[in-house]
């Protein structure tokens, strides 16, 4: 009874890590498919943010890239924030 109750358990715990896993490669091919479906930057960063939005369950992000010439962060995509006045 008890290695039945074990290999229950073992079982359970094999079959989440197999989902986390399966989930994982889901969010890569996602995103590998995005990256796949246009030469274009702005488009590719623009579709990346949707589909990391849609994973994650976001409401709103950003995406940022630092400008070592100015020492500052510029927003190179963005999604439901407010535009500055």
């Amino acid at each position: 009874m008890i290695n039945h109750l074990a290999l229950a358990v073992e079982n359970a715990n094999l079959f989440a890590i197999t989902k986390q896993k399966v989930e994982e490669l889901s969010a890569l091919y996602s995103l590998a498919r995005v990256l796949n479906s246009s030469l274009n930057f702005e488009v590719i960063l623009r579709r990346i943010m949707d589909e990391v939005l849609t994973m994650f369950q976001f409401q709103s992000g950003r995406v940022y890239l630092f400008d070592r010439d100015s020492d500052n962060l510029r927003v190179l995509a963005s999604r439901n924030y407010p535009t500055a006045a």
